[in-house]
């Protein structure tokens, strides 16, 4: 999904970036925040175990 995104991209010209990025700004945080507010919601259920193990996938993911 993230490379389809990027071809997506790329094969715009730089002008039609420029508004791609102006654009999807908004939606981009947003999906962001909610991202970081899911990743918080589930951090406070689980116990150290669990918290130590999704912070070592979540820095893999990055």
């Amino acid at each position: 999904m993230v490379n389809a995104l990027n071809r997506d991209v790329l094969s715009l010209d730089a002008s039609q970036r420029e508004v791609w990025r102006r654009e999807s700004r908004v939606e981009v945080e947003a999906g962001l925040d909610a991202y970081a507010s899911s990743v918080q919601r589930l951090s406070r259920r689980l116990t150290d175990a669990q918290r130590w193990e999704l912070g070592e996938i979540l820095s893999q993911l990055k």
